[in-house]
């Protein structure tokens, strides 16, 4: 399980219409609340749950340095040393879930004021040229893979 989404040339460059970009920001936007819901549904699995939390806030972090460098057309790394600030609360999980859903948020709102502007941003992600529509269509199919894994691991429980 790695933090960093991959295989981009799965996605089209550009969506097909407006509101295929805006389910995208949508699934983007819902995230945080899918995968917190999970997390209460899975019960007291909370720390075999936290390798899963820790991913998506490394991910999402990772995310606001992608959107960045994509929008001034650097070249950029998949992965990196990071140092995460988490809320205080005294839940582990509950820390890496406000981290994500805050990142996110970030994450979202960087790309949303922009509007369909963004859809000309492109880059090299370790060599490869990767589209924004790419790397957003990236992170929510990783997004909709951890999910899965979080309900798994809740009903094997």
């Amino acid at each position: 399980m790695t933090p960093f989404p991959g295989g981009f040339d799965r996605f089209p460059q550009r969506p097909p219409s407006e509101v295929e970009w805006e389910d995208l920001l949508l699934r983007l936007e819902i995230a945080p609340r899918a995968l917190a819901l999970a997390v209460e549904d899975a019960g007291g699995r909370g720390a075999s749950l936290l390798p899963e939390l820790k991913t998506a806030v490394l991910s999402d972090e990772w995310l606001g340095q992608a959107i960045e460098a994509l929008s001034e057309g650097r070249p950029l790394a998949r992965g990196g040393d990071f140092l995460l600030q988490l809320p205080n609360e005294h839940d582990v999980g509950k820390r890496y879930l406000g981290a994500f859903a805050s990142r996110r948020a970030r994450n979202f709102a960087m790309l949303q004021r922009r509007g369909i502007n963004v859809w000309d941003w492109r880059a090299d992600v370790d060599g490869e040229p990767v589209s924004m529509y790419q790397l957003v269509s990236a992170v929510v199919d990783a997004d909709g893979e951890r999910l899965a894994r979080v309900r798994q691991a809740g009903r094997e429980g």
